[in-house]
């Protein structure tokens, strides 16, 4: 009876997604989610039409105009990925418009953010070009990279030296001709020694200039390749993953060109979110997501490269957040929860008033004890001066993934 005063779905005829989006108005392939299919509507009511084309991360095409984001993923090609299996291949394929485009797909790293949910949040929270966009647990730099295409400028901070590393040389590789590359590649022996010469020096990342240090994050990349095949060292992958990073810097390098894209400043550092080294109300916008420690070894997982870097590994688990606390559940989850009032403090305190703080999180309630982190941020949130205006609910896809859904909330500052 409710229902009866709503024209009649006629179901061989209508489709939902017409009911949703005018005609004008294409949806990125793979877009089916209903996450995504809010974050498309909220980009329609964000941006006008011109912005649309040049910033939309759900919209494929406007009035018959691609967007740069399609451009940028259609460009993402399968080749560098011939000799993969079947399920990579289709992994990445299916990655090309969210989470492996344009320079993301350097150094795929585990638990890596969603690029083109990132994109879709500076949207709706109505970031524009010239602001200042941070995320104080950058891990491979996943949300500033984003920024920063979108012509913003971005600040990242991570207590892991390799993350630190990974953000850098991707942001420097926006910007990056291949001339580096491409002698690397001439001259593979020669750069294959200097760096393997180097290893255990936590002082290397400092003698490379800005595309020397793409060169170092493809040896560290072909490290993890080697460590997950019998036989294999650095130096056997090093050549494959060189190639690919040449190959992905030259397409995006082409399309920025092309799309007269503008690429805003990056600043990356070592350093701890629960003391941000950052003016009060500085900030415009802030997307984040903590590390998921109970379902990834943060440390066991990068390290071989947290090795070659020379990082004293036991003492950067002690201060990881998720990780310290010891060996005991209870107490990693009673570190973790201070840890996180800590940060959300400090990004209350220097996001500007009536701005946003986004924060991705999930939980495993099997790893955790039955404890949800999202509800508990939200518990404790109002007193820190942040009003959670939405919370969203995304699954987690993958080929390998211990949770399967994570929350994003939109936290912001009260005036």
């Amino acid at each position: 009876m409710q229902y009866q005063n709503l024209r009649k779905f006629e179901f061989f005829e209508d489709s939902v997604l017409t009911k949703l989006f005018p005609p004008n108005y294409e949806l990125m392939p793979n877009v089916d989610d209903i996450f995504e299919l809010e974050f498309a509507l909220g980009e329609l009511s964000a941006l006008n039409d011109d912005d649309l084309i040049k910033r939309s991360a759900f919209i494929c095409r406007v009035n018959g105009v691609e967007t740069n984001h399609y451009k940028i993923g259609i460009s993402s090609s399968l080749e560098i990925y011939n000799n993969k299996s079947i399920r990579t291949r289709s992994f990445f394929s299916k990655g090309k418009f969210s989470t492996g485009y344009g320079v993301h797909s350097l150094f795929p790293y585990r638990g890596k953010f969603h690029a083109q949910l990132v994109k879709g949040i500076i949207n709706v929270i109505n970031l524009a070009p010239g602001d200042t966009v941070l995320d104080p647990m950058m891990g491979s730099g996943t949300a500033c990279i984003e920024a920063q295409m979108l012509g913003m400028n971005a600040i990242g901070y991570d207590i892991s030296p390799f993350c630190h590393l990974m953000a850098k040389a991707k942001s420097n590789a926006l910007t990056a001709e291949t001339t580096v590359l491409d002698s690397a590649i001439a001259n593979f022996d020669r750069t294959s020694e200097f760096i393997s010469q180097r290893q255990g020096n936590p002082e290397i990342t400092k003698l490379l200039d800005n595309e020397r240090l793409i060169v170092l994050l493809a040896y560290l990349d072909a490290m993890g390749y080697a460590r997950r095949v019998v036989g294999q060292e650095a130096k056997d992958k090093f050549p494959e993953v060189l190639h690919r990073y040449q190959h992905t810097i030259k397409r995006f390098s082409m399309l920025r060109k092309e799309l007269n894209i503008d690429i805003g400043s990056g600043k990356f550092e070592v350093g701890d979110a629960r003391k941000l080294p950052l003016d009060d109300n500085s900030i415009d916008g802030i997307i984040t997501s903590p590390p998921y420690s109970f379902a990834i070894d943060y440390v066991d997982n990068d390290l071989p490269q947290l090795e070659f870097l020379g990082v004293d590994v036991n003492e950067l688990r002690e201060r990881l957040i998720g990780l310290r606390g010891g060996r005991k559940k209870s107490f990693r989850i009673e570190a973790y929860l201070s840890d996180m009032k800590e940060i959300m403090a400090e990004m209350s305190r220097v996001l500007r008033p009536n701005k946003y703080c986004v924060i991705v999180i999930g939980s495993n309630e099997i790893q955790t004890g039955g404890i949800l982190f999202d509800r508990e941020i939200k518990s404790f949130a109002p007193n820190l001066g942040l009003v959670l205006d939405k919370a969203m609910l995304k699954p987690i896809r993958g080929i390998q993934n211990s949770m399967t859904e994570e929350y994003v909330l939109f936290f912001r500052k009260a005036s």
